[in-house]
């Protein structure tokens, strides 16, 4: 090998670890994989929803230049996994809430960056407060952001839905069973279709199957309890949302606990 070859393979190298830190591990992260391989497989998901996919490049990008700033002035070791990770998806629910509305460009992008930096504040909390314990922070700071915008924009799911073409979710049947599981793995990235849960199961199959088999039994676990509190009677609209189930699952049986 020359030494031409030599930093055509270092330079392709650096270009990788810097793809891999800066766009695809904090994709894999929402999933609770950290591999860039799953990311770049993630990525395929995200494109699905091409004005989705435009706002989490530029979210990304800009946290990279925030870390790039604050290890310069701070000389800190900059953002981890779990700020961008949690950015990443508040600037994903932003831009699921916001972007549908009939609003100039300008204040749609400042409501989405707002919803990022709430996001960010959290997160950076969530980390003073976990500091001495064991467990990461995960997508909590994220949660906590969903719930204040969709608390206070009570009918903007309802024409975001419309606007990115969501299916409805419903589960009369076995085959419809499947898909809903399928799509409910797609609304991780905003994408409930079940060619997206496909892939995204796919991928995370090839890094961790364990993490799968146990994804799976949660998922199944809080589909039993939602269908006994929805026949008792109780309005539990559990499908749409039911990705939680697998999140729930896989942190508990390959994350928090590792077999």
């Amino acid at each position: 090998m020359t030494a031409a070859d030599l930093l055509r393979t270092q330079s392709f190298c650096d270009v990788w670890a810097t793809l891999a830190k800066v766009f695809l591990i904090p994709v894999s992260a929402i999933c609770l994989a950290y591999s860039p391989l799953v990311g770049l497989g993630l990525w395929f998901v995200l494109l699905q929803q091409p004005l989705l996919a435009i706002v989490a490049g530029i979210a990304l990008s800009a946290f990279e230049l925030v870390s790039i700033l604050h290890n310069r002035r701070a000389g800190g070791a900059g953002l981890t996994v779990a700020e961008r990770a949690n950015g990443l998806l508040s600037a994903l629910a932003g831009g699921w809430i916001f972007l549908p509305a009939d609003q100039p460009p300008v204040l749609i992008g400042a409501m989405i960056a707002a919803t990022v930096l709430v996001a960010m504040l959290f997160t950076f909390l969530a980390k003073d407060l976990l500091a001495k314990s064991k467990l990461p922070a995960v997508v909590w700071p994220y949660c906590l952001v969903a719930f204040i915008i969709f608390t206070l924009f009570q009918e903007a799911p309802e024409r975001s839905v419309s606007f990115f073409h969501w299916p409805l979710f419903q589960v009369e049947t076995v085959f419809d069973l499947v898909v809903t599981f399928l799509r409910s793995m797609g609304v991780f990235l905003f994408s409930p279709s079940w060619m997206s849960g496909i892939m995204i199961l796919a991928v995370l199959s090839a890094w961790s199957p364990s993490l799968v088999l146990a994804g799976l039994t949660g998922w199944l676990s809080g589909f039993a309890v939602s269908s006994v509190l929805v026949t008792a009677g109780a309005p539990v609209f559990w499908a749409a949302t039911s990705y939680n189930f697998f999140l729930s699952g896989a942190a508990l049986g390959a994350v928090f606990f590792v077999p």
